[in-house]
């Protein structure tokens, strides 16, 4: 078919090319869809952590361990939402799933406690599943911290964010023995 009818064979493929290459655009745009937001800032989940049962290291292991969670503390003042910081209630301690964090730290790396992340905190498991309630917190992760050993997260907590509070971005240079400026001591 391919030697006899070659106009006909390359009209196929390229079809075959084309629909192809449309069904990755639209898996693509879906994916963006998802996850997009007018500011290009990414959403995260976690639950509240119980004060009483889930409080101190031998808690904290095993809630690494077994639940996959990860324990972390929700602080700062918003003064949008009207938290001011020096009220011990505005301090929320969470646990947040260990596929979402390891999600997030894979894409962005070294960026992740740069970036801006709108994150739901849900009461219970039930509340999440349903998708209904929970407080959605504008944050920045700060302090996550790694096993020095295992590589794997240790704790992660998170920073209030409004317009105006500063961030700080981490910039790596590249070509630096090669930058003529660089070699002379500028950055």
């Amino acid at each position: 078919f391919k030697y006899n009818f070659t106009d006909k064979y390359n009209l196929e493929k390229e079809l075959e090319k084309s629909s192809v290459q449309e069904m990755k655009e639209k898996k693509i745009a879906k994916q963006k869809e998802a996850n997009a937001s007018p500011l290009n800032i990414r959403k995260m989940h976690c639950y509240l952590r119980d004060t009483v049962e889930e409080e101190g290291s031998r808690r904290s292991d095993w809630l690494r361990e077994v639940n996959l969670e990860i324990p972390g503390l929700l602080y700062g003042s918003d003064p949008t939402l009207g938290i001011n910081s020096e009220d011990d209630s505005s301090k929320i301690y969470v646990k947040t799933p260990w596929n979402v964090l390891e999600r997030e730290t894979d894409i962005h790396r070294r960026a992740f406690e740069s970036r801006v992340y709108d994150l739901t905190v849900y009461e219970d498991y039930e509340q999440a599943e349903e998708g209904t309630g929970g407080t959605v917190h504008r944050v920045v992760p700060t302090s996550v911290r790694w096993h020095p050993v295992k590589n794997k997260l240790f704790c992660a907590n998170y920073l209030r964010y409004h317009a105006g509070r500063p961030i700080q971005i981490p910039i790596m240079y590249i070509n630096e023995e090669e930058s003529p400026s660089m070699k002379r001591g500028g950055y």
